[in-house]
């Protein structure tokens, strides 16, 4: 049974202080095992960190809060030190539940598991700012998937090697040693060396898939907590409306959010998001054009920047890219592209410089 949380733990509060997340950060508990990773390694964390503004003090305290954009260049800089590609996937290793602080608390202290990943994914931008997770139930499987949502971030296989780990780590918290992956998908692509995936997660992963997603018997959504604590649950479920209360402004935000694990979908209309939001699309429709903007411009940017992290990231081709986010051919994504960018989606590919961790030190796969 979960325990209630101390002072030291801050709960989330109305005002959204005490580790909550504004757009584009998150809570640093899940990146905690870096500094004894980095000593471990033989590298002076300090040294490190202090490129980026930070002590490794920072990390004690788990709800402070780090720029998603600055993690993800924290995590390319151990990659190169350590030499070690899968540095994000040992991070996430180290974590579980208990590292998403309130919402961990809610999470765990809910009836079955179905309600549980519910609420992760309703809740997670207390915790994270930067992504989102999405539960999708399609008999006889489930998934549970994890999407970054800051534009422009580096080192992001190694983020969604973290993420799929913790969230491995989760589930398999919450329903015990019998509960085990179906399959396994990540939104990048295929590193060297493929036997730490497959020794902790105990499948071979897919990659260059559309979404990271892990994959399991649907059947487990109906899995009663051993954790579930219906006082606990009920008092962080009003904590957590409270927050949204607080933060209700952020419409925009919200549909992003709504957005980014749709675009992919066969429908990504304003009926379908906003029944997802649980406001009537004309009410969404005026409130939109209030902020100065509208339902298909916020897509559209939604979709093109998913379009970004598909070209940066994995190695499908352009083409592929443009029919998996529901474009009517690939001159119809390339002249959307161009128009959003600048240049076309070949040129805006060859432009990144930078290749991911996992591209650079690819070999032949293991």
């Amino acid at each position: 049974m979960p325990k209630p949380p101390s002072r030291r733990a801050r709960p989330v509060s109305p005002t959204g202080k005490g580790g909550a997340t504004s757009a584009g950060s998150l809570r640093v508990a899940p990146m905690s095992a870096i500094v004894p990773m980095l000593r471990e390694a033989g590298i002076d964390p300090r040294a490190l960190l202090a490129e980026f503004g930070l002590e490794p003090s920072y990390f004690e305290d788990p709800d402070n809060v780090i720029p998603f954009t600055t993690m993800g260049r924290i995590l390319l800089r151990c990659v190169e030190r350590t030499g070690c590609e899968h540095f994000g996937l040992l991070v996430g290793q180290n974590s579980g539940v208990s590292v998403l602080g309130a919402v961990g608390y809610l999470v765990q202290s809910a009836p079955d598991l179905r309600t549980a990943l519910r609420e992760l994914s309703a809740y997670l931008h207390v915790h994270d700012g930067g992504a989102v997770v999405t539960l999708s139930e399609d008999k006889p499987v489930a998934t549970l998937g994890y999407a970054i949502l800051s534009d422009g971030v580096e080192c992001a296989e190694q983020i969604l090697d973290a993420a799929l780990a913790i969230g491995f780590n989760m589930l398999r918290g919450l329903c015990g040693p019998g509960w085990q992956l179906s399959s396994l998908h990540f939104a990048h692509a295929r590193p060297r060396n493929l036997a730490p995936f497959r020794k902790f997660f105990g499948v071979t992963p897919d990659f260059d898939a559309e979404q990271s997603l892990l994959v399991f018997e649907e059947k487990w959504l109906d899995k009663a907590l051993p954790s579930a604590d219906p006082q606990l649950h009920a008092l962080m479920a009003q904590r957590a409306a409270e927050f949204e209360g607080a933060n209700r402004a952020d419409l925009v935000g919200l549909l992003r959010r709504t957005l980014k694990p749709l675009v992919t979908s066969a429908d990504c209309s304003l009926e379908v998001v906003a029944r997802k939001m649980g406001i009537h699309e004309r009410t969404l429709g005026r409130r939109l054009a209030a902020e100065g903007t509208t339902f298909r411009k916020v897509r559209e940017d939604v979709r093109l920047a998913a379009a970004c992290q598909l070209l940066e990231y994995t190695e499908r081709p352009a083409h592929q890219v443009a029919e998996i986010l529901g474009y009517s051919d690939a001159t119809a994504f390339s002249r959307a592209f161009r128009r959003w960018s600048g240049m076309a989606p070949s040129k805006w590919r060859a432009s990144r410089v930078r290749a991911p961790a996992s591209a650079r030190h690819r070999g032949k796969a293991s």
